[in-house]
């Protein structure tokens, strides 16, 4: 099967928009990790989820109706932390044994060994990106970026207020969402700037020097910060993207019959698999670490093995 999305690995740089580029294609196959049986028991008793994130080292973060979870499949390890989710919740891994975890109208540390929880945000629409530089939320109240030694609180110049979701480029852009609209603030973030507005569903974005990446279940589209438009990426007709993840060294994507692909940056490799999950599945999030997949389908918590890229 061939996909329009071939190439996409490869146009985070201006200089891959010149010519198309070769990029080795492989089809794998892939193991679900399940939780045993009382694990299973448990995680349905708090459906339904709403994100996950894996983590470097192995584990899965996932946020619940009601607490966040420690999923460790290599060791059949399982733990609940009782953080209220005010049943609807994002969860961001942050270092090893720690994340950091957002609610309707508070963002919390975590830390898992000891257990350790710090509130460093309470107020209501509050954006998170974790980034190379470290945490940056916007809010209604305050926004700040925090470093990942976590040695100080850096505010921003303004607020942002009213933003969905954000992105922070590698000279200090903020890019901003609100529902199909992308904006681009100004240095001093004083103004924003609209630079892509769309009817479809934004299903990611995230910044990469100076472009941004927007990933809608129609298209992929790559920006400029100029709101100049670098290149348009459209799958095979009748071909949706269910979900998508971003980050530096990978750009993955799970399409509407279940045809996951990974795109490694820089690799000049994308990774293919075909997903087995039973039955018609509504994709809430979706991550990707390490040969491993995260997802959450129809509220319940999934995790699949890539069998040749075991770490």
């Amino acid at each position: 099967m061939t996909w329009f999305l071939l190439t996409l690995g490869f146009l985070l740089t201006p200089a891959a928009f010149s010519s198309e580029l070769k990029q080795e294609t492989k089809e794998v196959s892939n193991l679900e990790l399940l939780p045993s049986a009382v694990h299973r028991e448990a995680l349905l008793e708090d459906m339904p989820f709403t994100s996950i994130s894996l983590s470097e080292t192995g584990e899965a973060w996932i946020a619940g109706k009601h607490s966040l979870w420690k999923w460790t499949p290599a060791i059949g390890g399982l733990k609940k932390m009782e953080i209220p989710s005010e049943g609807l919740a994002r969860v961001i891994s942050w270092t090893a044994g720690s994340a950091v975890f957002q609610t309707l109208k508070k963002v919390y540390m975590i830390w898992d060994q000891p257990v350790s929880i710090k509130e460093i945000y309470s107020g209501t629409k509050v954006a998170l990106d974790l980034n190379p530089e470290g945490l940056l939320a916007i809010g209604s109240k305050q926004s700040f970026l925090i470093t990942r030694e976590l040695h100080s609180k850096m505010p921003m110049s303004t607020d942002l207020a009213g933003c969905e979701a954000i992105s922070l480029g590698e000279k200090g852009q903020v890019f901003c969402r609100i529902k199909g609209e992308i904006f681009l603030a100004s240095k001093d973030q004083a103004k924003m700037k609209l630079i892509l507005k769309t009817k479809s569903e934004i299903k990611a974005f995230r910044a990469f020097g100076d472009s941004v990446v927007v990933v809608s279940d129609k298209a992929v589209w790559v920006i400029g910060t100029d709101g100049s438009l670098l290149k348009t990426v459209i799958p095979q007709t009748g071909k949706k993207i269910a979900a998508s993840y971003l980050d530096t060294h990978n750009h993955a994507f799970l399409f509407s019959d279940k045809l996951f692909e990974v795109n490694q940056i820089g690799e000049k490799k994308k990774i293919t698999t075909w997903l087995s999950a039973p039955g018609t599945k509504v994709v809430d999030d979706l991550s990707y670490k390490n040969g491993r997949i995260g997802l959450i389908l129809d509220g319940f918590p999934y995790i699949f093995q890539l069998e040749q890229i075991r770490k």
